[in-house]
This record gives C-alpha cells, sequence and structure tokens, in this order.
C-alpha cells in the first residue's frame, strides 16, 4: 500500500488542522500500523517505517570509523638500524650502550614512549641515523655528509646498481686494508740481523 493511495479519513493526521486538498501535500500522517506516511514525498516512496527513518538517520550521523594505521613506535625504528648496522637487536644491548636500565628501553616500544634528547642523540651516532628519523620516522634516515666529495658520492648513490654499488665498497675496503698493512709496517722496527 503506497501513501498516496490511502485515504486521510484512515489515519491520523500530524500538523493539519484539516486536511483540505491543499493542505494536505504538506501533511504527515500515521496509520494503524504506525508508518509514516507523507503526501510531499510522492506516491514512488511509499509507506516507510517510523523506526526505520530514525535509525537511517542516526546511522548516518555517525562518523565512519576509519582503520589507524599502526604506527612504527621508536624501538621498531632503534631495531631497524640495529639490524642495518649487524648489531644485536635486543633491550638489553641498547640499555647497555646507553648505561640505563632495559625497562626503560622497553617504554620505547609503546606509541608515545621516547628516549631522552640525550639518549636519542647517542643512539643516532652509534646508529649512524638521523635524531628526527629515529624520533619521528621523518626527514632522511642517513644524516647527509658535509664533505664535499661524500657529498658527491651520496648524490650518486641512488643512481648506482647493487653491483656496482658492491665494487664500489669492496674496493674502498681492500684499499682501507692495504694502507692499514702499509701503516703498520711503518711503525714496526726493523729486525736486526744480529740477534744476540
Amino acid at each position: 500500500m503506497r501513501g498516496s493511495a490511502l485515504p486521510f479519513t484512515q489515519s491520523h493526521t500530524v500538523g493539519c488542522e484539516t486536511p483540505s486538498a491543499s493542505a494536505k501535500a504538506d501533511c504527515v500522517t500515521f496509520d494503524s500500523s504506525s508508518q509514516l506516511l507523507s503526501r510531499s514525498m510522492g506516491g514512488s516512496i511509499g509507506e516507510t517505517n517510523i523506526v526505520a527513518i530514525a535509525d537511517t538517520y542516526r546511522v548516518s550521523r555517525q562518523t565512519p570509523r576509519v582503520p589507524r594505521t599502526p604506527t612504527r613506535t621508536v624501538w621498531i625504528r632503534v631495531k631497524e638500524a640495529l639490524g642495518e648496522a649487524g648489531l644485536p637487536d635486543t633491550q638489553v644491548f641498547v640499555a647497555r650502550q646507553l648505561k640505563m636500565a632495559q625497562a626503560s628501553v622497553a617504554l620505547w616500544n609503546r606509541p608515545g614512549g621516547y628516549p631522552t634528547l640525550e639518549n636519542a642523540i647517542s643512539l643516532a651516532k652509534l646508529l649512524n641515523v638521523n635524531v628526527e628519523w629515529l624520533l619521528t620516522e621523518r626527514g632522511p634516515k642517513r644524516p647527509i655528509p658535509q664533505d664535499a666529495s661524500a657529498q658527491r658520492l651520496w648524490d650518486l648513490w641512488a643512481r648506482l646498481d647493487d653491483v656496482t654499488k658492491g665494487e664500489l665498497i669492496g674496493m674502498a675496503l681492500g684499499r682501507l686494508q692495504r694502507s692499514r698493512a702499509e701503516s703498520e709496517e711503518a711503525y714496526t722496527p726493523a729486525r736486526s740481523s744480529l740477534a744476540p
């Protein structure tokens, strides 16, 4: 049964003194089965349950729940940097390095748990990361070099493939080992062939 099909005399009129032909379009009526009928809605909508309208309105007014993205805590970033540096990724190791209690380091694994600025700076130096990245995960992860040659290499590094990066690292390590060996030989006193 549609709202426009119901006779006006079979329902209770709300907001209308007399159900005249001109006022019927603006009146809201309730029939005996507690259905909301409105002449202004037209015949295409039909009967609508009052409770359903209230529920729809209440649901439409609610803010949709947006799933929260999990935030990475300071400890997760510390653990990541420890792994990249080849150091043990335990809270005990970090606590010993910073001369503090392990329970204090454990607080960094909670949202809103941060080290003191002094500890953050010490940890950033140990891990070769920026303090800003360590605390907020913003900014560059690694410190930008101050040396002009190092800056040039830094700028080129992102454009190199992994094989070339490995070759450059191997070459640099080889040169460092040779220079250490040469410096050790230079400081080692020559043994005399005349032994007592």
